[in-house]
């Protein structure tokens, strides 16, 4: 049986995270070409359950996340966000903001962006994280893998010295 959807889902969460096939059925403790074949969607519900319960344990979710459109960009909260305040600093900085004045961009709390940026805590609200990722990319066009996971450029677009110059 093919299931278009979870194989939508499976093959954005894996392309978000930033790794290849065989690193993310590694990943899972599958092998390659089983998650392969779920990554195309061939998937019997019976035979294949636990494959599901593997990956979604190996991304700290429940295995009925896999099948919700809403949670295409899940993330792995023992490691992609290591250094995120890094990155919210980044961005912040570029941006020639105070935190006073990010924190209110970002709708949030001075008092939870500063747990966030300067101490380091990590956010335990998933949605509220993705809603941020969704406006630095509208906003700021600040890429997600790279907020979310720490992977590929940050920006969306080449940035230009020559062209800053000419302006």
């Amino acid at each position: 049986m093919i299931n278009e959807f979870l194989s939508h889902n499976l093959l954005s969460i894996r392309e978000q995270s930033g790794l290849s096939q065989r690193d993310f059925a590694k990943k899972c403790n599958l092998k390659e070409t089983t998650y392969g074949d779920l990554e195309r969607g061939v998937f019997n519900e019976e035979r294949d359950s636990y494959k599901l319960e593997r990956i979604a344990k190996a991304l700290y979710i429940n295995k009925e996340t896999l099948y919700t459109a809403k949670n295409t960009y899940i993330i792995n909260m023992d490691s992609s966000m290591d250094n995120l305040s890094e990155r919210f600093k980044k961005i912040r900085q570029d941006g020639n903001y105070t935190k006073k004045e990010f924190a209110k961009l970002i709708d949030i709390p001075l008092t939870t962006y500063w747990d966030w940026e300067v101490k380091g805590i990590k956010p335990k609200d998933i949605d509220l994280l993705l809603e941020i990722a969704d406006y630095l990319e509208e906003e700021f066009c600040v890429k997600r893998a790279w907020f979310l996971f720490n992977k590929g450029h940050m920006y969306g677009y080449e940035r230009d010295n020559n062209e800053e110059e000419s302006l």
